[in-house]
């Protein structure tokens, strides 16, 4: 940590940090005259730390028979005393940036004015931290009663790792505040964490005063680049990495409040540029709304994934590199919808990945109706997200309560018998999917929907002549008013005004996995919609765009936080011959063998040494050279080797190690080769043994015979090759099988470290 040179003014003198806590003591006590008691009370001790912010002179007396070292850690000489009601009190001299700005908050709130200053040449030490205020969380007496408070807060049971971020912030840090996507105010933390006793909000949510730094007159739509900081992003709370400090001057500060790092105190902005040549592959794709991940078999692409999509749906959320926390989120957010996964295959088309029609029977007769395909089904969720996110309280509430009034009404409809009657003509018959089925005859009757209920109910119709002027609603519905109208009377009587407080409203990310995405045909699976997954081309962006479902006819867009994740293994199929249009669309991140991920522990068996990095790496050029980069084998392959190797268990390694060549490798390299196997025997290295003397170590068997061998005389075949190569694969069985001998494996990688 660098050396901190923070000067205070104070009464038109600067001070260093002790030297300020003394003068405004000292200046306290001379005006107000404070009893000991009432002195205690304006400067807690708690202020300091432990070793408490001050002593009367007979507790530091009582110090000094422990340790000599005390007189340092207070302001002992004549005139530094503080003289208070009769006894003299030292204060301590013990201030850094763990504890001065909790004094000076306190000072403040005391009525005394402390500027603080930055020596040149010196580095401000402070923290950036995005807040939001989302306007879709807080009812409006809420939220004027934080901007009049000054305070911030978030709830402490806000996951991804908000609560704990909030938790982390220090005073004097520096907070862009947002209401949901837009940009507010750049704030300075002024107070630890409580709760201020609002009635409004209950003691669950942390709060923190703030002093405003810049502000803009009204809330702006943040129009910069995603990141976890950023307004746009998912997130409460979220921590400006010291690297990205520069991008957040150009994307926040000097856009929105024509200011730099300068103005809050920081050294330099050329000091914090964006290197973002240095920016690796994954990071550089972090914020991606299409990616692909792509490479050849076993190079953890499906493990990849996991992290990939946990991170696109909650940014924010900390794994720390524990692998079970994180399968334990994706888990979660799998069970919350807002992960799904989906297969391409050769046969998969529009009408499962988007919609189609369907068929059923009910008594005997025969319905067909549209049924959403994943991708539609998660499109419809994230938009009913995003479009939730950006209503009010009051709005969300009437619609939560008419959705649960729906729900309750659904399951008491045939409570008393198989109908339930709306007038003397027409009665409930049925419940469907997407509404109520109501007539006299089953097959002739038409459907109620619930989504035209629900705008009316929220339009807050009474009578026919509501309906019928409405402009949200279809034209069955206008055309059979009173029957919604007293289907409407119905779902009202369920309604309850206690079910909002679960009302959850942040905008959340979806994540939509595709794997084997190039074994599909894109053109039949995404149909017309392949342009709508363009970013710029999302709902919510300015150049959204829109189309009609050919089977429903409904208008259908993809919203900005629905991400598309897709694996290709590009042994099944090349890149180059991926649809053109499709690659366009996504962002693609390469996934080669990584050699380091099989660690630097060899694995010793029989006072033999294998290097599986090398033997893996030295299998890969081989197979670079004879076929393409695309068919080399992953690191994952080893992965149950390394384990075993971890655990310090080489016996099962090695035979993890055997069983991973005859079930994976080998079988493998013959579908890649067509069977042919010298190239096989070269990727082994067995043209190498036998000059060598290692016959015994060769995997791939190589024998000749003559034709007049195999066929005797007068064969017929005189004007071919007069002798046939075979090859076969050494058993793995048997006990003297090479494949059981680790000099095999050394010897494809380097034959010079074997002795025959």
């Amino acid at each position: 940590m660098p050396r901190d040179f923070t000067k205070y003014e104070f009464n038109g003198q600067i001070y260093g940090k002790g030297r300020l806590v003394l003068a405004v003591i000292q200046d306290y006590v001379i005006h107000k005259k404070p009893s000991l008691k009432d002195f205690a009370m304006a400067f807690p001790t708690e202020l300091q730390g432990r070793k408490g912010l001050f002593c009367t002179e007979n507790e530091f007396k009582e110090k000094l028979n422990y340790s000599n070292d005390v007189k340092k850690r207070f302001f002992t000489k004549e005139d530094e005393a503080v003289e208070v009601k009769g006894t003299k009190v030292f204060i301590s001299t013990q201030w850094g940036e763990g504890n001065i700005p909790q004094f000076i908050a306190q000072a403040e709130s005391l009525g005394f004015t402390i500027t603080t200053l930055i020596e040149e040449g010196t580095v401000c030490t402070a923290d950036i931290w995005k807040v939001s205020h989302s306007p879709s969380t807080f009812s409006p007496e809420q939220m004027q009663w934080l901007e009049e408070q000054q305070v911030i807060t978030v709830h402490e049971e806000t996951g991804n790792g908000s609560a704990n971020h909030f938790q982390n912030i220090k005073f004097g840090d520096f907070i862009s505040l947002s209401y949901g996507s837009s940009v507010g105010k750049i704030v300075k933390v002024s107070s630890n964490i409580s709760w201020l006793g609002n009635p409004l909000l209950d003691e669950k949510w942390m709060m923190r005063k703030y002093k405003v730094v810049d502000a803009l007159d009204e809330p702006v739509k943040y129009k910069g680049s995603r990141k976890r900081w950023s307004p746009s992003f998912n997130g409460t709370c979220w921590k400006v990495p010291l690297k990205e400090h520069g991008q957040f001057e150009k994307e926040i500060l000097e856009p929105y409040y024509h200011i730099t790092l300068k103005h809050l105190g920081f050294k330099t902005s050329d000091s914090i540029e964006i290197k973002t040549e240095e920016c690796s592959m994954h990071s550089k794709l972090e914020n991606a709304l299409n990616r692909i991940l792509y490479g050849p078999p076993g190079t953890g692409k499906t493990y990849h994934t996991i992290e990939a999509a946990v991170t696109a749906a909650e940014p924010d959320f900390d794994w720390d590199n524990d692998r079970e926390l994180l399968k334990a989120e994706y888990e979660r957010l799998v069970a919350d919808g807002r992960i799904r996964f989906v297969t391409f295959h050769q046969s998969y088309g529009y009408e499962e990945f988007v919609e189609g029609l369907s068929a059923k029977t009910n008594d005997g007769v025969l319905s067909y109706f549209e049924k959403d395909g994943v991708f539609k089904s998660i499109c419809d969720d994230a938009k009913h997200n995003f479009l939730d996110s950006e209503k009010s309280f009051e709005q969300l509430s009437a619609e939560s309560q008419f959705d649960q009034a729906l729900e309750a009404f659904k399951l008491s409809v045939f409570d008393d018998c198989d109908e339930y009657r709306l007038t003397d003509a027409c009665s409930i018959i049925a419940i469907e999917h997407d509404g109520l089925r109501y007539g006299g005859n089953w097959q002739s009757a038409p459907i109620m929907k619930y989504a035209d209920l629900k705008q009316l109910y929220l339009s807050g119709v009474e009578t026919r002549q509501d309906i019928k002027k409405s402009e949200l609603v279809s034209g069955l519905a206008k055309q059979h008013a009173s029957y919604f109208i007293r289907a409407l009377e119905a779902i009202k009587k369920h309604i309850s005004i206690d079910n909002t407080a679960h009302l959850h409203t942040d905008k959340q990310n979806y994540v939509l996995i595709i794997d084997e995405i190039n074994r599909g045909n894109m053109s039949k699976i995404f149909g017309e919609l392949i342009t709508l997954i363009e970013p710029s081309k999302r709902f919510g962006q300015p150049e959204a765009l829109e189309v009609t479902l050919p089977y429903s006819g409904a208008a259908f867009s993809v919203p900005d936080n629905l991400y598309l994740i897709g694996t290709m293994n590009t042994a099944d199929r090349s890149l180059a011959l991926m649809d053109t249009a499709l690659r366009r669309r996504f962002d693609f991140v390469e996934m080669m063998p990584d050699y380091k991920a099989l660690g630097d522990n060899k694995l010793r068996i029989d006072d033999v040494e294998i290097d599986i990095a090398r033997l893996l790496e030295t299998l890969n050029k081989r197979i670079e050279v004879l076929y393409d980069r695309e068919h080399t084998l992953g690191h994952a392959f080893f992965i149950p080797v390394k384990q075993h190797l971890d655990a310090d268990d080489h016996s099962a390694a090695f035979d993890e190690l055997i069983s991973t060549f005859q079930n994976k490798i080998v079988p493998l390299l013959e579908e890649y080769f067509f069977e042919d196997w010298n190239k096989i025997r070269l990727i082994f290295g067995d043209n190498k043994k036998k000059d060598n003397g290692l016959s015994s170590y060769v995997l791939i068997g190589e024998h000749e015979s003559s034709y007049d061998e195999i066929f005797g005389a007068n064969h017929g075949l005189d004007s071919y090759e007069q002798k046939k190569v075979t090859y076969e694969v050494a058993s793995f069985n048997k006990e003297d099988s090479p494949w059981k001998k680790p000099q095999s494996y050394v010897a494809i990688y380097d034959e010079h470290e074997v002795n025959d």
